[in-house]
């Protein structure tokens, strides 16, 4: 069922991009249905493609970095992290990236810092990710 409603999503976008090919929404949003694919090159490309019309959208740099996070390129993930925290600091989600990037470098302090972050700001958006943010903050402080 959710593959079905992934296709249909990837088809509409799509078209939204073959008739307004300058919709930067659509290009990310198609980008959000190759990453929920597991298609990681499709899914930079169509970020890259909506960041090139629209280079100050918080949100697809944070959804970029993501991608470098997955692809193992922490350094590419982090300035890009750091760029969607500087274009909207409000962003919760940036915080949580960034809590992730941190604890994969062993960066103890960062990671806490951010954790917490995304939790004061953010607490309600993904009870997911705050659950994980929770536990690992449990584990990198000793608790």
């Amino acid at each position: 069922m959710r593959q079905n409603k992934l296709a249909e999503a990837e088809t509409a976008y799509r078209a939204a991009i073959q008739a307004d090919p300058q919709m930067s929404t659509a290009h990310a949003n198609l980008g959000v249905v190759y990453y929920q694919r597991g298609n990681l090159a499709k899914a930079a490309d169509a970020f890259e493609a909506a960041l090139r019309l629209k280079a100050d959208d918080a949100q697809t740099v944070y959804l970029l970095g993501v991608v470098r996070i997955q692809e193992d390129n922490l350094t590419e993930a982090e300035k890009l992290l750091i760029r969607a925290r500087d274009l909207d600091p409000n962003l919760p989600e940036v915080y949580y990236g960034l809590g992730v990037l941190y604890k994969l470098r062993g960066e103890k302090d960062a990671a806490i810092a951010a954790f917490e972050k995304f939790l004061e700001i953010g607490p309600g958006q993904d009870k997911s990710a705050a659950d994980y943010a929770k536990d690992e903050l449990a584990k990198l402080k000793g608790q």
